[in-house]
């Protein structure tokens, strides 16, 4: 036998009340390693993945910024009415910080850590970038200890964004193949060759007329 079944079921017109993209509260009712149950209505309740808690901080476990019984602000990321499953986001509810960085785009920041990749590159507070060994130079990798080490504050090209997991990669590589491009399309390059021709032919007329 069921109690529930004796009243209607609130998930049947669960989309006449909430849809995707919405902005609700809730309470949270219980805590999990993988997210937080919130009771949005009587009988029905969302879940927050922990990864759709926070754009910038790595959370191990939802406890550390969440608690239950706390009223939380969410937004709605996807609705399942069949299942019964409604997904929400915590971090939704603000903008997300990497969308101020684009591919293309020269930015400083400081090594904060080295790895047996790359190195992790500080760019502002909780955001950081990957410069892979492959993205700096050879020059570079000959001494990459004494070259490169955590402390350093250094300049480097976005190659890459994933707006949604949080990821930027960046590169010296691509920085000094940009500066090398601007400063072979420099006018002062191409008339090297020029200034050298005028100047010897400029020698040449002066002595003719002395002469």
């Amino acid at each position: 036998m069921g109690i529930k079944q004796i009243g209607p079921n609130p998930w049947e017109k669960i989309k006449e009340k909430y849809s995707v993209g919405m902005k609700t509260c809730g309470r949270i009712t219980s805590l999990a390693s993988f997210g937080a149950f919130v009771k949005l209505d009587e009988g029905i309740e969302g879940m927050i993945h922990f990864k759709n808690m926070s754009w910038t901080k790595k959370i191990k476990h939802p406890k550390e910024i969440l608690h239950k019984n706390d009223s939380v602000e969410v937004t709605i990321l996807d609705i399942d009415a069949e299942d019964e499953k409604i997904s929400l986001g915590l971090k939704q509810m603000g903008k997300n910080p990497y969308l101020n960085y684009k591919k293309g785009s020269n930015v400083k920041g400081q090594i904060i850590k080295s790895t047996d990749f790359g190195y992790l590159v500080k760019l502002e507070e909780g955001i950081e970038g990957i410069l892979r060994f492959t993205q700096i130079p050879k020059d570079y990798i000959n001494e990459l200890e004494e070259e490169l080490k955590v402390g350093d504050e250094i300049l480097t090209k976005i190659t890459g964004v994933n707006y949604e997991e949080g990821k930027i990669n960046l590169s010296i590589k691509e920085l000094e193949k940009e500066e090398m491009n601007k400063h072979m399309r420099s006018p002062s390059f191409k008339m090297n060759l020029g200034d050298v021709l005028g100047d010897k032919l400029n020698e040449l007329k002066k002595n003719f007329k002395e002469n």
